[in-house]
């Protein structure tokens, strides 16, 4: 399958009927965290966060974002 943009991409991955599972170590990077929010927002991917707990709360909290647990 090509694609001619990256919405065509977003689309595709959007109708499918399971949400892919991303797995993210040492989860506590900002910037990490706030595209795991949009993808998951986006209906793109299904997020699990391994790391120091307490700090990803933290990250996630200082980009006021949340993540069901």
């Amino acid at each position: 399958m090509v694609f001619k943009n990256f919405k065509e991409l977003i689309l595709s991955v959007q109708a499918l009927k399971e949400k892919k599972r991303v797995a993210v170590v040492v989860a506590h990077d900002e910037h990490t965290l706030q595209a795991v929010c949009k993808a998951s927002k986006d209906n793109i991917a299904e997020p699990i966060l391994i790391g120091n707990k307490l700090k990803i709360k933290e990250a996630l909290h200082n980009i006021k974002e949340s993540i069901a647990e």
